[in-house]
């Protein structure tokens, strides 16, 4: 497969949409405490739409997002322009909701991942080049895609010892290289040769651990306290940190296992995105999506809303969904510098 960027983001979480999809530009930051400027919009446009969504991911060049959902057994791949919110083109011959899409480096191919297999498209022709599974996995989704794409994270549910478990898949054999990462998600870091995996225990804590994709070997694990559950994790762009959403957003550094800071407060955050320069956090709950500078901490804008959530690669453009079922947006927020 080809060279993939990759958007971290909790691709698990659904935000379900009718026949018609909005993608709103909303204006940034204002004066403010409460970034009210974000409530502001300056372009609404309807395009034609799809049922359910569950992951969206922004084009290296930040001009385009690839948004992949369905539902049941129909699941649908759609790429839209970020200057138009048009369309450029559908996918079609899925079998079954997609759970993760991903960009190639070079934006002209793209990926999808649903538990039937990982696909890579033709961003010009539409047509589908190759289609990778893993063998042994019978019950399961895929839940990352490296940024080589050429391995992907799949959980395995209900394997012979019961339970979940998070499998390192090698796409060109289709062979396992890695078991027992554990946990019930699981993501890569930038430039994937690190995981990050998150394992709950009902009504009680959560605990991320961070491993080395080449070796399988467990790197670092950090416990929340209490009955803190951990819905979404992403990597800092260096590798070195890892953010962890539950109710509220952990960031710990891997090298010495502490928690530097805390981003907001919410019942429970299910999606988180970083961009590139790692200067900006996103994360949404049920009700409202929020945007922290992560050096200082400090909130730049929050906005109503849900995920699942993306920043462009600058740091400008936040992707988010909003509305609830049976009717919802998908919503651009253009952030201030």
């Amino acid at each position: 497969m080809l060279p993939s960027s990759h958007s971290h983001t909790d691709r698990t979480k659904i935000c379900l949409l009718t026949t018609t999809l909005f993608i709103t530009a909303v204006l940034g930051a204002s004066q403010t405490k409460q970034g009210s400027a974000a409530k502001q919009q300056s372009r609404v446009t309807e395009i034609t739409a799809f049922t359910p969504v569950g992951s969206i991911v922004f084009s290296s060049d930040g001009r385009r997002i690839l948004a992949g959902g369905g539902l049941g057994d129909n699941g649908e791949l759609h790429l839209f322009r970020v200057d138009t919110a048009r369309e450029i083109r559908g996918f079609s011959g899925f079998t079954s909701h997609v759970d993760v899409v991903a960009f190639t480096s070079d934006d002209r191919h793209v990926l999808s991942g649903d538990r039937h297999g990982v696909q890579l498209w033709d961003v010009e022709t539409g047509k589908e080049l190759s289609h990778s599974r893993y063998k042994y996995g019978s019950v399961g989704t895929y839940t990352d895609l490296s940024s080589d794409g050429r391995r992907a994270l799949y959980l395995s549910l209900g394997g012979s010892a019961g339970g979940t478990s998070t499998v390192l898949v090698d796409l060109t054999t289709g062979n396992s290289l890695h078991h027992g990462f554990g946990g019930e998600d699981g993501v890569f870091s930038f430039d994937s040769h690190q995981a990050a995996t998150v394992s709950r225990v009902l009504y009680g804590h959560s605990t991320v651990v961070v491993w080395n994709v080449d070796t399988g070997r467990e790197l670092r694990r950090f416990v929340t306290a209490g009955n803190e559950e951990i819905h979404a994790v992403t990597f800092s762009p260096d590798g070195r940190r890892v953010f962890g959403a539950g109710s509220t957003v952990h960031l710990w550094d891997i090298p010495t296992g502490k928690e530097i800071r805390q981003f907001g407060t919410s019942d429970l955050f299910l999606s988180v995105s970083v961009s590139r320069d790692g200067r900006r956090l996103l994360a949404a709950d049920r009700k409202v999506v929020a945007v922290w500078d992560v050096d200082t901490g400090k909130q730049i804008g929050r906005t109503e809303g849900t995920g699942p959530v993306a920043l462009a690669p600058d740091g400008r453009l936040a992707a988010f969904c909003s509305g609830t079922s049976p009717r919802s947006t998908i919503r651009l927020w253009r952030l201030s510098d």
